[in-house]
């Protein structure tokens, strides 16, 4: 598979992403679903294993796949190839938030429930990437931890620099 230097562009700050400048008949290899916006004359198709050898036979590419499920990577991966002329771009987002700020204790019935006293203002603190797991997943409770207590969680991803009124 032939390559050359990438041409690319970083942009964000705690939800970055990275967008891929692409010459005619250029192709990026992606995990399956890491693309955000691709421009037109950019086609997606989706190939087992990691495609970087698309001569092999179906027992190689079995043998490829194995090892991609046993590392817990995608099954499959996207190619984007560059079907028309000049360059166009194609943008992957990363897989986890680099900061969340959550507000704690910012509605009276938990205060309530939690027998503390209702905060005059709220509550802001800390959920690191590391906190963050995937529908379903298991919690495992550490050691030394009392009690757990569930909490329902809403994100907003905010385009512009919000300003008071």
């Amino acid at each position: 598979m032939k390559s050359h230097v990438v041409d690319y562009r970083v942009f964000g700050d705690d939800l970055q992403f990275v967008e891929i400048g692409l010459d005619a008949q250029e192709t990026i290899i992606a995990e399956a679903g890491a693309m955000m916006y691709m421009e037109d004359g950019i086609v997606f198709e989706t190939k087992m294993g990691d495609g970087s050898n698309p001569q092999a036979g179906f027992m190689d590419k079995l043998l490829s796949a194995g090892k991609r499920i046993i590392t817990r990577e995608s099954l499959f991966m996207t190619h984007f190839t560059h079907r028309g002329e000049g360059k166009k771009h194609v943008a992957f987002g990363a897989p986890y938030p680099g900061k969340i700020i959550a507000l704690g204790a910012n509605y009276r019935a938990h205060s309530m429930e939690m027998g503390t006293k209702i905060p005059d203002e709220p509550i802001l603190f800390a959920k690191f990437p590391s906190t963050v797991i995937g529908t379903g997943a298991s919690i495992i409770k550490p050691k030394g931890i009392g009690r757990l207590d569930y909490e329902c969680e809403l994100a907003f991803v905010i385009g512009k620099t919000a300003k008071s009124t």
